[in-house]
This record gives structure tokens, sequence and C-alpha cells, in this order.
């Protein structure tokens, strides 16, 4: 991760390693940033980071980066996650990742009946936290098993949520997904946008491209060093604020 820092210019960073060998490596984590901002990591687990953000002349906010049990046996387990990072409600929040969880049917395509105990688990999150769904430009589902026909499934499992504090202070925000496919692997890059003016093509083309070059630039790094460490990446997500 310290290579890929560097190559995309950042200048910090705080890593939660992965699990095991090879292939059978899972999980792992990594929030990066510039000096422009102060981080203070909060607290940790392989399934979450927990920071507050601060930069010159503004109030801390924070934000809290989660990938949710993918099993359907522990994802009860994510829930217990969320209802344990309350802390002080008196600051502006932001709160996102891979939650491996459905809010209604809409968000699913195919395969087995949207299972709405799964469900109730970020229902119970979002209710309790007052977040409200910042939700997204781009394609609906981030996620699908790439078969064909019938066998197709496909489901919206990643998500950015924030309280009224942080919906106020940064109500310009808007949240670009975009994706690249290597082969079975989707990668995917939320872009935090001040702006995203329809009139403006050539301004939102610049942005687009600017997240796409950091995007390739990780790729590019994440096969080289899998190739060399036995590093396996299957699913990767960049938050940019651009």
């Amino acid at each position: 991760m310290e290579k890929i820092k560097q190559k995309i210019k950042f200048t910090s960073g705080f890593t939660v390693e992965c699990e095991g060998e090879g292939r059978r490596r899972r999980w792992g984590l990594a929030l990066l940033w510039k000096n422009e901002l102060t981080v203070a990591v909060k607290s940790f687990s392989l399934n979450h980071i927990d920071v507050g953000v601060g930069s010159q002349g503004n109030d801390e906010w924070r934000f809290t980066s989660v990938y949710g049990h993918p099993e359907d046996e522990n994802k009860y387990k994510t829930g217990v996650l969320l209802e344990s990072l309350k802390g002080s409600d008196d600051k502006p929040w932001l709160f996102g990742g891979d939650f491996n969880l459905m809010l209604h049917s809409g968000e699913k395509i195919g395969g087995r009946s949207f299972c709405v105990e799964e469900a109730e688990i970020l229902r119970n999150a979002m209710s309790y936290y007052h977040f409200e769904d910042l939700g997204f430009i781009g394609h609906s589902y981030m996620w699908t098993n790439n078969r064909g026909g019938e066998e197709n499934i496909q489901e919206r499992l990643d998500r950015f949520f924030a309280n009224q504090l942080w919906r106020e202070r940064c109500s310009w925000a808007r949240f670009l997904l975009i994706s690249l496919r290597e082969g079975r692997i989707i990668y995917l890059s939320y872009c935090v946008l001040k702006k995203l003016c329809q009139s403006k093509r050539k301004k939102s083309c610049i942005v687009l491209e600017k997240c796409g070059s950091v995007m390739k630039t990780v790729l590019r790094l994440f096969r080289r060093l899998g190739n060399e460490e036995g590093t396996y990446v299957r699913k990767l997500h960049l938050l940019l604020l651009v």
C-alpha cells in the first residue's frame, strides 16, 4: 500500500492488514489522505475504519468506512458492528462502503428471493443514527455474478449515508460511481463531486477522467504487486474528493 500511496501522490494512510496467505488472503482495508487533511483513527477492525477528519479553518467531521460480512450466516455481525460505532452525535458524519446488504427489493435482480430480515439490519442502523441514503450517479447495481440469462444476479451492495449535520455542511456533495471490469472482477470508484452540472459537459468529462486515471494507476500497481507478493484484489473501492 505504501507504493500505491506514493504513486498516486497521497501523503498519509492507515491500513488494516489482510488475513491468510496467497489466494486465501481476504479482508484488508486502507484509507489514504493528503496533507491538507488531519485524520485521527478512532477505531478499526477487519470490517471497518472509523476516523475524525479535520482541515484548516473547518471543524472536525467523522468518516466511517465499512465492509460488511458477505456470508449469510454472519451478516448479523454487520448489524452488531454498526450499532457499536455509536459515539457523539454532535459531529457531521459520513458513513459508507460495501455493506453486503440491501434496503429494498428494487435493489436486486435475479437469484433467490429478497431477504427482508437482512434488509432490517441496514434499516435499523439508518433509523438508529438518523442517517439518509445519499444516493449516487451511475449504474444501479454494483455487484453481479457475471452469469448470463436467467442465472444472472445483480445487487446494490455499496452506498453512502450521512447524518443531518454532514448533509447541511456538504449539501453540494454528489456521489459518482465509476466501474471498471477486468474479467470477472468489477472495481468501483466513488468520486465525491462538489458539482456535477450537465450543461458543463467539459468539466464533467475532466472529473471523470481524473477519477478514472487514479483508479487505473492503482489497479496497475495492484496487478504488479500481486505478481510479486501473492496479493489478489477481488474488489477495490476508491473514495475521491474532486
